[in-house]
């Protein structure tokens, strides 16, 4: 069985911008289930969060649990958002500093 691509894909805060609400909502979800790790500049807020964990719920299965959402406060001045699918046979592992990234991926 073929595994499937694992991308990692930064959205700027100024494309954030110009998404609003249910765009926005359409295209983490659609890119989360395309096997994507998400790298955000600043954070979702409360409710965009909450609507994005209530459209993931409609896709878990025994190969897809479902999604992570880890904030980095003080990332390069700014905080980032990773949001990643959380699958069987998939694990992250996400360190940081000040000025370091690292994503170490398990397959």
């Amino acid at each position: 069985m073929e595994r499937a691509a694992l991308r990692v894909e930064y959205i700027t805060r100024d494309y954030l911008k110009r998404l609003h609400g249910n765009k926005l909502i359409q295209l983490l979800v659609s890119r989360l289930l395309d096997n994507s790790i998400i790298i955000m500049e600043g954070v979702l807020n409360p409710l965009t969060q909450s609507e994005l964990l209530m459209r993931i719920l409609n896709y878990i299965n025994m190969q897809f649990f479902g999604i992570d959402i880890k904030t980095i406060k003080k990332f390069s001045r700014k905080e980032i958002t990773i949001i990643y699918p959380k699958k069987k046979d998939l694990d992250l592992d996400i360190q940081a500093t000040f000025d370091y990234l690292s994503l170490v991926v398990r397959a």
